[in-house]
């Protein structure tokens, strides 16, 4: 063993053997770990976008280093070899990329309540799937759920490249006497003349074991005439896994629709706006009037509006939404473009207790060109009528579109589309 003073007489006499060892060793790591490597095959996951590479196709990459394959040439959502060529201080490599799939799949579990003899799909108790191949679910073994326990399970997740993944959950089996219960029920309103109609919109049921998409439900009673306005009853029988039956009666309506989405809005007034038009009215309305000359009041009122086009159209998207801020509007600068007429004058007739919806069609322009147009549909005495006054305005004062009969507007002045507006 080497003594502490010979140790220092070989350090002695071999230093700059020592530092020149050191030396290598420092710059051999520099140059291996430091120079540009180009792989000659990289493995990619199978459905993960093949992009930001660089670091992935090359070991340190420098300005010279070019990829010049397009990337789009490697189909991520394909398994397949994939040749990439790569430009490095003028010479040329080919990189080939794997695409393959080497993760096992994902997904959560749920429990779930079913009847007794149910014969489960495996599928029913998996959800948020994360797997770019095909995949087969199944149960781990067969089960047959003939007791009134809880069963513990196991589901196997497979994908087409043999990757597994092992889920556990519960499967709790009871004996259902229950029927499904109905949790909401609304009126169902449908437009005059429609043919397609769905009695189980809006409607909202629930099981003590059954998801609402399992319940069967099917007409049992229904003599709705859709060619005609009016209130009918509509009987639904609802029939769970189990065979428990509900009947539900569904009261519908064939109206216009316009007339039902206006009224949704209407009905949702702030205070704030209820308030400013009560204002309004508490000037132009007296107990004395009737419903005509309470309407020839709003009517007048808007003709002292200015009219004024920007030429914006934001609120096409959702204009039924957007009646308040457009109302709001020009109520408050008394200058506006024709939905602001439009709005303000419903709001303001709907405040009088009248039925009332928006319309969306189209007005013939100055230049007499039809153009998007908005004005309100008022109904008195059972009758409807057109609600118009900005295009009094237009029309210098010569015509007036004070409760017009669609007769004498349409195609002369206005038009719409008569299936969406059915009836007046």
């Amino acid at each position: 063993m080497m003594h502490n003073n010979q140790l220092k007489q070989f350090i002695k006499e071999y230093k700059y053997y020592l530092c020149a060892f050191v030396l290598v060793v420092i710059v051999y790591f520099i140059y291996f770990q430091m120079r540009t490597v180009i792989y000659k095959e990289v493995i990619w996951e199978l459905g993960v976008p093949f992009e930001d590479v660089n670091e992935v196709l090359v070991k340190n990459p420098t300005s010279q280093t070019k990829i010049l394959s397009p990337l789009e040439s490697v189909d991520s959502d394909q398994v397949g070899d994939y040749n990439i060529q790569i430009s490095h201080k003028g010479r040329l490599y080919d990189c080939v990329v794997k695409v393959r799939d080497t993760q096992a799949p994902k997904a959560k579990v749920k429990e779930k309540t079913i009847v007794i003899n149910t014969i489960l799909n495996p599928y029913t108790l998996i959800y948020d799937i994360e797997e770019a191949s095909s995949l087969t679910i199944e149960f781990d073994k067969a089960y047959v759920f003939d007791k009134e326990k809880t069963y513990s399970v196991r589901i196997i997740l497979t994908d087409e490249y043999q990757n597994k993944t092992i889920l556990k959950t519960k499967v709790h089996v009871i004996d259902d006497q229950e029927s499904p219960e109905v949790i909401e029920n609304p009126t169902l309103y449908i437009s005059r003349g429609a043919e397609d109609i769905d009695y189980l919109e809006g409607l909202v049921l629930e099981d003590n074991v059954c998801d609402q998409d399992d319940i069967r439900i099917s007409i049992h009673d229904q003599a709705v005439d859709a060619s005609s306005f009016g209130e009918y009853t509509v009987t639904l029988k609802v029939e769970d896994t189990a065979g428990n039956v509900r009947y539900v009666k569904r009261q519908v309506e064939v109206t216009i629709m316009a007339l039902v989405e206006t009224n949704l809005v209407l009905e949702q007034m702030s205070p704030e706006l209820s308030d400013s038009l009560d204002r309004v009215l508490e000037d132009l309305i007296h107990d004395d009037m009737s419903e005509r000359q309470k309407l020839r009041a709003v009517y007048d009122w808007c003709l002292t509006l200015r009219y004024q086009n920007n030429g914006e159209q934001d609120y096409l998207e959702n204009y039924y939404q957007n009646m308040e801020s457009y109302a709001s509007y020009i109520l408050s600068r008394r200058t506006g473009h024709c939905f602001h007429y439009a709005a303000i004058q419903t709001y303001m007739i709907h405040k009088l207790g009248l039925p009332v919806f928006l319309i969306k069609g189209e007005g013939i322009n100055t230049a007499l060109n039809y153009e998007l147009h908005f004005w309100s549909v008022v109904q008195l005495n059972g009758t409807w009528y057109h609600f118009d006054p900005l295009y009094e305005q237009l029309f210098l004062y010569n015509k007036q579109f004070f409760l017009s009969t669609s007769s004498s507007i349409y195609n002369v002045t206005h038009r719409w589309d008569k299936t969406l507006y059915p009836g007046i």
